[in-house]
C-alpha cells in the first residue's frame, strides 16, 4: 500500500464517519420536524371538538339560529380537519389512528342525522349521544400523539448511539493509523527532515542513503538528484552573477539593484562615474534620499512595482550627482524575485540622456518660436500639399482670407479663391513639385499687387513634400518703383532743354532718390525680419553660394570686356554680402535649434586675449582709437572650455566697440566673477567699455533681438544683419553665464559677460612638437617589440602610420590591398600581433580580407582594427559585424592610435612621469619649413608624423604629385556619368588630406564625395570648382617646399608710411569681403623686396584666392607686426 493510499484511509474514515455523523444529525432534525409537523395538526380538531362540545353543553341549544344548523355546520368543520390529516411516518399504526379520525365525522353525521330526524330541536339525550361520540374521537387523538412520541424517541436513541459509535471509531482510527504510519515514515523523514536543513545551510553535498523501493526510496532518490542539479545551478549561478558582474561594472550604462525599501544593494562603476560618488557611499543608502531632487513621483512608480509586480519597463527622471549637477536617466526597469517567488527587489538600467533632454527641449523652444515668428509675420504665408490642401498657415493669412484660422486648416484652395486664382496656383505648385525648385510669380488684384515666393519643403529622402507659400503686398514698391522710372525717363527726356536747370532738378531729385532709397532700405528691412523663417534654408543656400563665389572669382581671372567685368563685380559683392547674412543665420539657427556644440578643450586665455584684439587692432589704430586690456592677477591663463565661441564674443564687441568709437579709449577688462560650487571650475566677468557713441534706453530694449540695429541708420552706416549680438547671448548662455549692457548715449557703452571656464591644472608651459612626441613616444614604450601588419593602398598613409608605428618600437609590416593582406597572414600571420586594416581598397577590400582572415584567427587571437574615413555609427556596426574588433576613423590621431593598441594588447603604459622631456635639437629646426603651410594645419600635421618635419615636407610633395591630377579625372568620370567611381576616387583623396592635416580640402573633398554617392550631379558639379582650389592651394604649398626658406635682415624699398597706409587699405577691402585685391597685393610686393616676407605674403595672397578673409585678416596683421606698421605707438 502507497504512502498516498494510507494517508488517504487515514483521512477519509474520519472524514466519513463525521459525514455519517452529521447525516443522522441530520436525520434526527428531520424525525423531530416530523413529529411536531404530525403533532401540530391535530391542533386545530382538539379546538373544533372543544368548541363543539362546549356548544352542546351550553342551555338552550334551540334557542336562537335552529340548532341543526348550528350542528351540521360545527360537523362540517371537524369533518374538514379530519380529511386534511396526512400519515408522516406511513407506518401501518399511524395510519390505522388516522383512519379512525377519517371516519369520526361520518359517525357524527349518522347520529346528528338520528337525533334531529324531524325535528329542528336537539334534546338532552341527543345532546349526551353526540358528546358521548364527540369525546371518543379524544383517545384516537391521544394515541396518535403517543405514537409520535415513542417514534421521536425511539428514533433519537437510535441517532445518539450510531452518533456515539462514529466518535468513537472517527477519534481511535487517526490514533491507531498513525501510529503505523509512523512507524513506517518517522525514520526516513526524519533523514528528510535532516537533508532539507543541511540543504538550507547550504551543504549541497549531503546525500540521503535510503535503498527502498518506495515512495520514500523513490523521494530520497529525487531528492539526491535534485541536490546534484542544485549545486551544479549554484556554481552555474556564481559563474554567471561573476560574468554579469563584470558584465555591468563594464557596461557603458547606468545600473543599480534596489530593494524594497529602496535601499542600495548593488551599483556599477559607470554610475558613479556619471555622480561623482564612491561604491561605499551609495551602497546601504536610500536611492530615493540620496540620488532623487523630486523623490516623491519616483516612489510612486517604485512602490507600484514592488506592491502590484507592475513592471514599468521605461521610465525618465533627473539623478542628483554629488557635485550637484542633474542628469536626466532613461530607465528599464525588472523585478527581482526570492527564492519563493516573492518580490525582493528592482533592478534598473538607465541611459545617460542629458544631452539628448536638453537638445530636444531646445529643439521644441525653437519650434515654438519659429511657430510665433510664423505667426507675428505681417505678410501672408501659408503650406500646402500637392492636392492644394493647405497644411499651416498664419494669422496674417487669416486675416486676408477673412476667416478663422481653423476654418482655413485643411481646407482646400479652391474654397477660399476663386477658380481662376486657384488654377493658376495650383500650377505653379505643381511645377515646385515637378522641379524641386523655388518659384518666385506676381499678380494683381483690383488696385493691389502681391508676390507671391514658393519654396520646396523636402522630405528625408529628398523628394518634396509640401510647398511653402509667402504672399507679399508689394503694391507700395512697385508704385515707387514705377515713379522713380518715371521721374528717370523725364529727367532723360528733357535734359538738353533744361541745361540751365540742372543743378536745381539734380539737387531735387537727389532728395526723392534719397527718399525712395529710405523707403526701398525700410522695406527691405521689414521684408527680411519677416522673412526669419527662412534661417533652416540657410544651410542649403550655402552650397551653391561658394560655388558662385568660386565660379565668379575663377571668371575674373579669364579675359573679360569691361561690361562683363562690372556685372561679375556686382555678382561678387552682392554674394559676398549674402554670405555674411547666412552665416549669421545659419549661427542662430544652429543655437536655436539645439544642434550648436560647444567644445571642452584645453586653451589659454592670454592667446584668446591676443589673437582677438589683434584682429581689430588695425582698423582701430586707423581710427586713432586706443585698444587697452585688463586682465586680474588672480585669473589663471590655462583653462578648459571652447576657445572659438569665447573668441567669437570677443571679436563681436570688440568690433562694435570699434565700429561705434570715432575717438577715445576701448578697454577689455577680465576678472574673476562668483566662486563656483566645484572647485575646478571659474566664473570670468568680462567687460569691454568705449567712448563711442553709445545708445538710448529704447535702443537696449531691443538690442539682443535678432535683425535688430541701434536704429534705422546703423545699418546704412556702420553694416551688419543685427544677428551678432543675438549670436553672443546665446554663445554666453551656453558657456553658463549672462551678458548685459550699460550705456550712455554720447559716452560710450560697456558690455559685461560672464562665462564659467575650468581650471586646467594639469597644463603645463606650452612646448615644442618635439617635445610632446617625446613625451608621448616615452610613455607608450610598452608598446615596443609588437608586430603589426597594415593593410592600405594609398603610399602617404602608408608611410605616415610606418612613421608613427616605428616610432615607439613596433615592428611593422605593409600590404598594398587586401589580397595581399590575406596573403601575408597566410604565411606569416602567427607573428603578427594585429593588423590596422584599410576599407576601401582595390582588388579587395577590408570587409572581404577581415572575413577570409577570421577563417584562420578569431577576434582574440589577432585584433583587426578598421581605418576609414567614415566616422558614421552605422560604418562602424558594419566594421564590428564584418569580424573587426574595433574601428579608428581617419584622420588618425596619433595618441588615440597609441591608446588603442595598447587596449587591444593588454599593454596599457603605466602612469606618465611628470617629468617632462626635454627639447632636443629638432626643435631648433624652425628653418626646414616655412613659417605658413597655406592649407595646412601645420601644427596638427606635425604631431601626425611625431613632429618629423622633413617627413611631412616629403610627404605633402609626394601628395601633390600623385593628386594635382584628380579634379580632371572627377571631371571625366563625372562625365562619362560614372559617379561611383569618383566618389571612390575623392575617399581616398579625402583620407590622406586628412592625415596631412589639410582640413580645408578634406572638407571639401567630404562635401564632393557626400553629392557624387547620392549621386546629384548637379551638386557635384558645383562643388568641383571650390575641391579643386582647394586642392591647388595644397599644390601651391608643395611648390613651396621645392625652395629653402632663406632668411635675410634686408629692409623694403617702400617707406613704412607707403606700406602702412596700403596695409589699412588692404584691412578695408578684406573686411568688405571685396575680390579686388590683386592690385594692392601686388603694390605691396613691390614695397616689401625683403626675401622673408616674401612667403607670408604668397600665403595672404593665397588666402584671399582662397576667400578665406579670416584668416587674410589674421595674416596682414603678422604682416604689419613684422613689417613694424603695426606696432602701437607708445
Amino acid at each position: 500500500m502507497t504512502i498516498r493510499t494510507q494517508l488517504i484511509i487515514l483521512v477519509l474514515v474520519p472524514l466519513l464517519c463525521g459525514l455519517a455523523a452529521v447525516g443522522g444529525g441530520a436525520y434526527l432534525q428531520r424525525i423531530t420536524q416530523l413529529t411536531a409537523d404530525a403533532t401540530t395538526q391535530t391542533a386545530p380538531l382538539v379546538s373544533e371538538l372543544n368548541d363543539f362540545i362546549q356548544f352542546l353543553q351550553e342551555p338552550a341549544p334551540g334557542s336562537g339560529k335552529p340548532a341543526k344548523y348550528h350542528l351540521q355546520a360545527a360537523r362540517n368543520r371537524i369533518s374538514s380537519l379530519t380529511v386534511n390529516l396526512k400519515p408522516y411516518f406511513s407506518t401501518a399504526e399511524e395510519q390505522k389512528l388516522i383512519k379512525q379520525l377519517h371516519d369520526g365525522p361520518q359517525r357524527l353525521t349518522k347520529q346528528l342525522d338520528q337525533t334531529t330526524r324531524g325535528s329542528s330541536t336537539l334534546s338532552s339525550r341527543g345532546t349526551a349521544l353526540l358528546a358521548q361520540e364527540i369525546k371518543g374521537l379524544f383517545p384516537i387523538i391521544d394515541q396518535l400523539h403517543s405514537y409520535y412520541s415513542r417514534t421521536l424517541q425511539n428514533r433519537t436513541q437510535q441517532i445518539t448511539t450510531l452518533n456515539r459509535l462514529l466518535l468513537l471509531t472517527a477519534t481511535l482510527w487517526p490514533l491507531i493509523f498513525s501510529l503505523v504510519l509512523y512507524r513506517t515514515l518517522a525514520r526516513p523523514m526524519s533523514q528528510l527532515k535532516d537533508a532539507v536543513a543541511a540543504l538550507t545551510r547550504g551543504e549541497l553535498s549531503y546525500r540521503l542513503t535510503c535503498q527502498s523501493s518506495t515512495e520514500l526510496g523513490r523521494l530520497a532518490t529525487a531528492f539526491n538528484k535534485m541536490a546534484e542539479t542544485r549545486q551544479r545551478a549554484e556554481n552555474t549561478a556564481k559563474d554567471t552573477e561573476s560574468r554579469l558582474k563584470d558584465i555591468f561594472d563594464n557596461l557603458h550604462m547606468i545600473t543599480v539593484c534596489l530593494e524594497t525599501n529602496g535601499t542600495i544593494s548593488y551599483c556599477n562603476g559607470y554610475l558613479l562615474q556619471v555622480t561623482g560618488y564612491r561604491r561605499h557611499e551609495l551602497i546601504g543608502k536610500n536611492w530615493f534620499d540620496l540620488l532623487i531632487p523630486d523623490p516623491e513621483p519616483v516612489k510612486q512608480v517604485f512602490n507600484q512595482m514592488i506592491t502590484k509586480g507592475e513592471i514599468v519597463h521605461h521610465f525618465q527622471n533627473a539623478i542628483l550627482t554629488k557635485s550637484g549637477a542633474l542628469r536626466m536617466v532613461a530607465w528599464n526597469n525588472t523585478l527581482t524575485h526570492d527564492s519563493l517567488g516573492g518580490i525582493s527587489g528592482v533592478t534598473s538600467i538607465g541611459s545617460d540622456i542629458t544631452e539628448q533632454h536638453a537638445a530636444e527641449q531646445a529643439l521644441e523652444q525653437s519650434q515654438r518660436t519659429l511657430r510665433s515668428l510664423v505667426d507675428a509675420n505681417p505678410e501672408s504665408l501659408y503650406l500646402v500639399d500637392r492636392t492644394g490642401t493647405i497644411l499651416v498657415a498664419n494669422a496674417t493669412f487669416a486675416r486676408r482670407i477673412g476667416k478663422e484660422l481653423s476654418q482655413i486648416i485643411g481646407s482646400h484652395l479652391g474654397e477660399l479663391f476663386s477658380q481662376e486664382v486657384t488654377q493658376q496656383r495650383r500650377g505653379k505648385i505643381e511645377e515646385v513639385f515637378a522641379t524641386g525648385m523655388p518659384l518666385v510669380f506676381s499678380d494683381t488684384r483690383d488696385l493691389w499687387q502681391f508676390e507671391h515666393h514658393l519654396n520646396p519643403v523636402s522630405r528625408q529622402d529628398g523628394g518634396v513634400e509640401s510647398v511653402s507659400i509667402l504672399t507679399i503686398d508689394v503694391t507700395e514698391q512697385r508704385r515707387i518703383a514705377g515713379d522713380l522710372q518715371k521721374a528717370n525717363q523725364l529727367l532723360q527726356n528733357n535734359n538738353e532743354k533744361l541745361e540751365q536747370r540742372v543743378s536745381e532738378r539734380t539737387t531735387e531729385l537727389a532728395r526723392l532718390n534719397e527718399e525712395l532709397m529710405q523707403a526701398r532700405d525700410a522695406a527691405e528691412g521689414a521684408s527680411r525680419s519677416k522673412s526669419e523663417f527662412l534661417a533652416n534654408m540657410s544651410h542649403e543656400i550655402r552650397t551653391p553660394m561658394n560655388a558662385i563665389l568660386g565660379l565668379v572669382h575663377l571668371a575674373l581671372q579669364t579675359d573679360l570686356s569691361h561690361q562683363q567685368r562690372e556685372y561679375l563685380d556686382t555678382v561678387s559683392n552682392s554674394a559676398q554680402s549674402l554670405l555674411g547674412i547666412i552665416n549669421d543665420i545659419l549661427d542662430v539657427s544652429r543655437i536655436e535649434s539645439g544642434r550648436f556644440q560647444m567644445e571642452k578643450t584645453g586653451f589659454s586665455l592670454e592667446g584668446v586675449v591676443a589673437r582677438s584684439i589683434a584682429l581689430l587692432a588695425l582698423k582701430a589704430r586707423d581710427k586713432e582709437v586706443l585698444l587697452a586690456q585688463q586682465v586680474a592677477a588672480d585669473v589663471p591663463d590655462a583653462l578648459v572650455g571652447d576657445p572659438l565661441r569665447l573668441e567669437q564674443v570677443l571679436v563681436n564687441l570688440l568690433g562694435n566697440a570699434v565700429k561705434f568709437t570715432d575717438s577715445g579709449t576701448i578697454t577689455l577688462q577680465i576678472q574673476r566673477g562668483a566662486v563656483q560650487s566645484n572647485p575646478e571650475q571659474l566664473t570670468l566677468e568680462i567687460s569691454i567699455s568705449d567712448t563711442g557713441i553709445g545708445m538710448d534706453k529704447q535702443t537696449l530694449t531691443r538690442l539682443f533681438k535678432p535683425f535688430s540695429q541701434g536704429d534705422t541708420s546703423t545699418t546704412r552706416t556702420h553694416g551688419g544683419t543685427g544677428l551678432g549680438l543675438t549670436i553672443c547671448r546665446h554663445l554666453v548662455e551656453m558657456m553658463g553665464g549672462s551678458i548685459s549692457v550699460t550705456s550712455t548715449p554720447g559716452k560710450g557703452s560697456c558690455f559685461t559677460f560672464s562665462a564659467v571656464f575650468g581650471i586646467n591644472a594639469t597644463a603645463s608651459p606650452r612646448r615644442g612638437i618635439k617635445a610632446d612626441r617625446n613625451a608621448l613616444i616615452q610613455r607608450y614604450q610598452s608598446l615596443q617589440g609588437l608586430h603589426l601588419l597594415v593593410a592600405e593602398d594609398h603610399p602617404i598613409n602608408r608611410q605616415i602610420a610606418r612613421e608613427i608605428l616605428e616610432a615607439v618600437g613596433i615592428q611593422v609590416e605593409t600590404a598594398d590591398n587586401g589580397r595581399e593582406a590575406v596573403a601575408f597572414m597566410q604565411d606569416h600571420g602567427d607573428s603578427i600581433d594585429l593588423i590596422l586594416m584599410d576599407i576601401q581598397m582595390p582588388i579587395m577590400d577590408g570587409y572581404e580580407a577581415t572575413r577570409e582572415i577570421r577563417q584562420r584567427y578569431s577576434r582574440n587571437r589577432l585584433p583587426i582594427v578598421a581605418m576609414t574615413a567614415h566616422a558614421l555609427n552605422e560604418e562602424r556596426e558594419r566594421c564590428l559585424s564584418s569580424g573587426m574588433n574595433e574601428h579608428l576613423a581617419k584622420p588618425i590621431v596619433v595618441e588615440k592610435l597609441y591608446e588603442l593598441l595598447a587596449r587591444m594588447t593588454d599593454r596599457m603604459p603605466e602612469e606618465a612621469s611628470t617629468n617632462e622631456a626635454a627639447p632636443d635639437a629638432a626643435d631648433r629646426l624652425s628653418d626646414q619649413l616655412p613659417e605658413l603651410l597655406p592649407g595646412i594645419n601645420q601644427e596638427a600635421a606635425l604631431a601626425r608624423v611625431n613632429g618629423n618635419k622633413r617627413l611631412l615636407g616629403q610627404l605633402i610633395r609626394l601628395f601633390a604629385q600623385e593628386h594635382q591630377q584628380i579634379p580632371d579625372e572627377v571631371r571625366h568620370l563625372m562625365a562619362d556619368k560614372d559617379l561611383a567611381s569618383a566618389a571612390r576616387l575623392v575617399h581616398g583623396l579625402k583620407g590622406v588630406a586628412g592625415n596631412l592635416a589639410a582640413d580645408r580640402l578634406h572638407i571639401a573633398a567630404g562635401n564632393l564625395e557626400s553629392a557624387l554617392k547620392k549621386q546629384d550631379a548637379k551638386a557635384a558639379k558645383a562643388l568641383l570648382p571650390l575641391f579643386e582650389a582647394a586642392l591647388a592651394e595644397v599644390c601651391s604649398t608643395a611648390t613651396l617646399l621645392t625652395e629653402p626658406v632663406k632668411t635675410s635682415s634686408a629692409s623694403g624699398n617702400g617707406s613704412p608710411a607707403e606700406i602702412a597706409a596700403l596695409l589699412g587699405e588692404l584691412q578695408h577691402l578684406l573686411e568688405l569681403h571685396s575680390l579686388d585685391v590683386s592690385t594692392p597685393l601686388q603694390r605691396l610686393q613691390s614695397l616689401l623686396p625683403a626675401e622673408d616676407d616674401h612667403p607670408l605674403l604668397t600665403a595672404l595672397t593665397d588666402a584671399t584666392q582662397r576667400l578665406d578673409y579670416q584668416q587674410a585678416l589674421m595674416l596682414l596683421h603678422t604682416l604689419a607686426e613684422k613689417t613694424g606698421t603695426g606696432k602701437e605707438s607708445p
